[in-house]
């Protein structure tokens, strides 16, 4: 799911607090472009036991999606 441009700064607030209320419970990590070092999104995981974890969510930049990156995070396990 892409997220969509806020049209208000009250929605604005109300994703920042979201972001940081689901944050609380996850792993959140940036996802950069090696070859640039480039951020381009971030990536998410929840632990379900103490050795398991699992994909959580993953957001990249609107210009980045359709290219791979997301599907790599999915492949590799975030090595």
């Amino acid at each position: 799911m892409q997220w969509r441009v806020t049209d208000s700064e009250a929605a604005d607030r109300e994703r920042i607090r979201n972001t940081i209320k689901y944050q609380k419970n996850h792993d959140t990590y940036f996802v950069y472009e090696k070859r640039t070092g480039q951020a381009i999104g971030f990536a998410g995981v929840e632990q379900i036991t103490p050795d398991i974890y699992q994909e959580a969510s993953i957001a990249l930049g609107p210009e980045y999606t359709g290219q791979g990156y997301g599907k790599f995070l999915l492949n590799t396990g975030w090595e």
